[in-house]
């Protein structure tokens, strides 16, 4: 048998994190890293992802300590994976809270943080690939890619972007789809219901 090491830390927030084995993080292990990277799976990926994974799981593996300072960041990001990774797997049984949607979070602007492994029960991660910045801004699991402006009707449900890339184009569209334009200026104060959506 195979004892799979703790895994090494890591200051990653956004790319390869690890592997995420029967829901355990897997980082910096040579002998897994050989596993997966030589399976079909991993093969049928795009080369740029291959290329970023083997990179970083390459760089991880040769010294398991070079994130070290960021290891208490590491473990609870670590722990939000596991955690998603068992609702991922209790949504299976459970029959798909997930494909219930529209799956509205909060109006309450003192319950609305960053926990993405929670919000939206966790779908915002298990069906990650359905949902982008746009969904998770406005806190609205629809599991279409949302696209500003797309579910008020300013496009074809297929359009992506629904609108040019400009601010002024981007901040009508949000508009239409009920967001309420508050300027330029950063708050310094939560609303009194909702929450803030910065479009970029």
């Amino acid at each position: 048998a195979y004892a799979v090491a703790e895994p090494a830390p890591s200051c990653r927030v956004l790319g390869f994190r690890g592997w995420l084995l029967n829901g355990r993080a897997i980082r910096g292990d040579k002998a897994v890293d050989a596993l997966l990277l030589s399976s079909a799976a991993f093969a049928g990926l795009s080369p740029a992802l291959r290329s970023h994974i083997a990179k970083e799981s390459g760089r991880l593996s040769a010294n398991r300590t070079a994130d070290a300072h960021c290891e208490a960041a590491s473990r609870a990001a670590d722990a939000a994976d596991e955690a998603a990774s068992r609702m991922a797997a209790a949504d299976v049984v459970h029959g798909g809270i997930c494909d219930r949607v529209p799956l509205v979070g909060p109006d309450d602007p003192t319950r609305v943080h960053f926990d993405v492994a929670h919000d939206a029960e966790g779908c915002f991660v298990t069906d990650q690939g359905k949902n982008n910045c746009y969904d998770y801004a406005t806190d609205i699991l629809t599991n279409t890619f949302a696209q500003p402006g797309r579910g008020s009707g300013v496009c074809r449900k297929t359009a992506r972007p629904c609108v040019p890339n400009t601010c002024d184009a981007v901040r009508k569209a949000a508009e239409s789809d009920g967001l309420v334009w508050h300027g330029n200026a950063l708050p310094d104060a939560l609303p009194a219901a909702g929450h803030y959506v910065s479009l970029h």
